[in-house]
């Protein structure tokens, strides 16, 4: 895991504990599993979900050697046993609800996953970040590998509503990319072309 993953993952617990010092987590769009790893690590029984299992490799032997659950499948569909018959403390959605076909089936699914009290926590792109607003078409977020619904505080806390959730805390995390905003206000749009860049 990189040091930005785990600086990630730490800033996220550290949300996270405010309201939830341990208990069973599931998350949604594990990817490899790292940040399951960072949880069981800080003290909760972490298990997740990925519905593109093999964009990352072999999960196989990952999931083995770092002793940790990860399920194939899609959230805002029929979900494995080991998690329907479950309840959460905490159900987390790290930039993947923006991925989701559904995302109110999908946050229907975690309010009823979650036990009296419990918590979600979303990390999504902001639709009004600055990026957008500039670079438009040509924007990271846009263009994102699989980025089927944007949201900015208001949609999003629409969404939570209308699902049943009240609103603990909400904030906004400057993390416009400004080499990719100098290379396309130096016209180097080949530089800006793809998500990877």
């Amino acid at each position: 895991m990189s040091s930005y993953e785990i600086i990630r993952y730490r800033k996220y617990f550290a949300s996270i504990k405010k309201y939830k010092k341990k208990g069973k987590l599931l998350d949604i769009g594990c990817g490899c599993g790292n940040s399951i790893r960072n949880f069981n690590e800080l003290g909760y029984e972490a298990i997740g979900i990925e519905a593109n299992p093999e964009f990352w490799g072999d999960l196989t032997s990952f999931r083995k050697q770092h002793n940790i659950e990860i399920y194939d499948g899609y959230f805002d569909e029929e979900l494995p046993l080991a998690i329907s018959s479950n309840k959460f403390d905490v159900i987390t959605f790290w930039e993947s609800l923006e991925h989701i076909v559904s995302p109110k089936i999908a946050l229907q699914q975690a309010f009823n996953l979650l036990v009296p009290e419990g918590i979600v926590a979303i990390t999504v792109p902001n639709w009004d970040c600055f990026e957008n607003r500039l670079l438009r078409e040509h924007s990271s977020v846009l263009r994102g590998e699989g980025h089927i619904n944007m949201f900015n505080h208001h949609t999003l806390k629409t969404l939570l509503n209308i699902c049943g959730f009240e609103i603990l805390e909400i904030e906004t995390i400057g993390v416009d990319d400004i080499n990719y905003i100098l290379n396309y206000l130096s016209l180097e749009l080949d530089r800006t072309n793809s998500y990877a860049n």
